[in-house]
């Protein structure tokens, strides 16, 4: 039951970011530096969605149970963070690479 409402509810997070990245994209002004916290929630949900999804790998693994499909929602759930994480090491290279030029 658990795996299954894992599974429908994996692209939550993508969901939400998206929303909030439309609403974001209206904002004018000052008012878009209190919306950035809002970016948190689907930050959050995405992590724990992804420690969740690796935590029902394991448990089905252990049982011999398929994990094709827990394994697209995991990655599903988990892609904003890796998303981010990217954009983050970008971020670091692109320094380190300034800094030695």
């Amino acid at each position: 039951m658990i795996r299954k409402i894992f599974i429908w509810t994996s692209p939550i997070p993508l969901l939400i970011f998206w929303g909030l990245w439309i609403y974001a994209k209206q904002v004018k002004g000052w008012e878009i530096f209190g919306i950035m916290l809002l970016f948190t929630v689907p930050l959050a949900l995405s992590l724990l969605m992804t420690v969740m999804g690796i935590v029902l790998i394991v448990r089905a693994r252990k049982k011999s149970e398929p994990t094709a499909n827990l394994w697209f929602s995991a990655l599903l759930a988990g892609s904003l963070l890796l998303f981010i994480l990217a954009l983050q090491m970008m971020t670091v290279f692109d320094n380190i690479i300034r800094q030695t030029a």
